[in-house]
């Protein structure tokens, strides 16, 4: 008998360790993009949701995160044009620049008592949805519009506060994939974004 109890407590840690599933994590977010810097867009709002899984390794530590994320950053101008005879050649232009942003992220998180700081990186996949309306002396020309889906990467930091069942965040993103649309030429999807959110974890 005594030596049953005995293999069973020297077992408990394996047999704990072997039930270890990890912990799952939702997160819901909005917060900030800022284009700017990278491309002629302007700031938007971004909204988006995480799902993860903190693998039963490194005290859990280690996630895989699968991310969704909507935004529409906007841009205006005025230019040139010679084949625009009515108007001189000038008209003006506005974009509208809808996005869904899909990324995949290896994140790493180091728990410092109720606070907990992270970063992680992973591929981006974008599907832009872009439509492009001009005026040439108070002419509406006809609206452009094209669809792309293109492949980039990105990274975060952020810091997390336990509060209940999961933590308060807030953190800071950049994405960026190229992209050649026929109306604006070769660019990129480029933003920072700066979101904040509560992240459950189960």
């Amino acid at each position: 008998m005594r030596a049953l109890i005995v293999a069973v407590v020297a077992l408990a840690p394996s047999l704990a360790s072997a039930r270890d599933r990890g912990e799952l994590l939702l997160a819901p977010r909005a917060g900030l993009l800022l284009p700017y810097g990278f491309s002629a867009l302007g700031a938007s709002y971004l909204v988006g949701v995480e799902v993860g899984w903190a693998l039963p390794v490194l005290k859990h530590r280690l996630a895989v995160t699968v991310a969704g994320d909507f935004t529409a950053p906007e841009a205006s101008g005025s230019a040139v044009d010679p084949r625009l005879d009515a108007s001189g050649g000038a008209y003006t232009w506005h974009l509208s620049q809808r996005e869904v942003i899909l990324g995949l992220s290896l994140v790493y998180r180091h728990p410092l008592g109720r606070v907990t700081p992270y970063a992680g990186l992973g591929p981006r996949l974008f599907l832009i949805d872009a439509r492009i309306d001009g005026n040439a002396g108070g002419a509406h020309i006809a609206q452009s519009h094209e669809q792309s889906t293109q492949i980039g990467g990105g990274a975060v930091v952020g810091l997390g506060v336990r509060a209940g069942p999961g933590d308060l965040f807030a953190e800071l993103r950049v994405d960026a994939s190229p992209i050649d649309h026929r109306t604006t030429g070769p660019s990129n999807t480029g933003a920072l974004a700066i979101a904040a959110g509560y992240r459950v974890i189960f």
